[in-house]
């Protein structure tokens, strides 16, 4: 017998291609009974010419269904069970109700309704502590003891990552664009009442902060603290939870209104903002 015959570095070209693709199957139903209940997974080896109806993959690349149904979750019941093994700090009232535009919906002659995430109670509402619940939690669990942010001279970020700071018992720092904006009145104001350490940067431009935010990251390090840094907007992965949770809730609500929610809309237009 051969004592490399089952080895994939000795294997003639062909067998050693067939070796491979089992190992790429076993690996795929291996994932295909996952814990909570993933359907289906697609694998295949990376290829630089594709095929015609697997752009930038080979044609033995799998897609397969699991085969344990009992184990399948509604898509609901699934994002459910994977948002709850995040930490997650509860900063505000949730849900916020959703309202019934009667006017609007009588003079366009849909049914159109509307997510009151302007009802929030964490220092003058908005959505963004839907974010800080996650990103604060896993901040947190990483032994932060410091909020660090940037934004324009009246960031809505700023203010809430004060406030949910100031609720957890943490400091915050604010590093702030000096801009057309920067009175002293507004969320500039509430950033001051509520004691964080404010830095104003000579720039008119609130999206090149982020430098400026490393560098009080660093004194603040200097000082003995442990910072943890939520950049301009807040937008992150960890962060974006919190809207994944939101569509669970609006979801949630659609469904005890019969609702039939054909189309979302959001006037924001930066993505992760909402």
């Amino acid at each position: 017998m051969n004592p490399g015959a089952d080895r994939p570095d000795v294997l003639a070209p062909t067998r050693r291609y067939r070796y491979q693709r089992s190992q790429r199957r076993a690996a795929l139903i291996r994932r295909s009974t996952d814990p909570i209940g993933i359907e289906s997974v697609t694998t295949g080896t990376p290829s630089r010419h594709g095929s015609a109806n697997r752009p930038g993959f080979c044609e033995d690349s799998v897609m397969m269904t699991s085969t344990r149904p009992e184990q399948r979750l509604p898509a609901g019941s699934r994002l459910e069970a994977a948002l709850a093994v995040h930490p997650r700090e509860r900063l505000t009232l949730l849900p916020t109700p959703m309202h019934r535009l009667t006017g609007v919906s009588e003079r366009t002659g849909l049914d159109v309704w509307l997510k009151r995430d302007d009802l929030t109670d964490l220092a003058l509402g908005g959505d963004k502590p839907r974010k800080l619940e996650f990103e604060i939690a896993a901040a947190r669990l990483a032994g932060a003891d410091t909020l660090v942010t940037c934004g324009s001279s009246q960031s809505n970020l700023a203010r809430l990552t004060t406030a949910a700071a100031r609720q957890l018992g943490m400091d915050c720092t604010v590093v702030l664009s000096r801009d057309q904006y920067e009175a002293f009145q507004s969320n500039l104001l509430v950033v001051h009442l509520l004691g964080a350490e404010v830095m104003m940067v000579d720039t008119d431009d609130h999206w090149d902060l982020e430098s400026h935010a490393m560098d009080a990251c660093a004194a603040l390090r200097s000082r003995g603290a442990n910072p943890h840094y939520i950049p301009v907007s807040g937008t992150t992965p960890t962060s974006c939870l919190g809207y994944v949770a939101g569509g669970l809730e609006m979801a949630e609500q659609a469904r005890a209104n019969d609702l039939d929610l054909s189309q979302i809309r959001s006037e924001e237009r930066r993505v992760g903002e909402e």
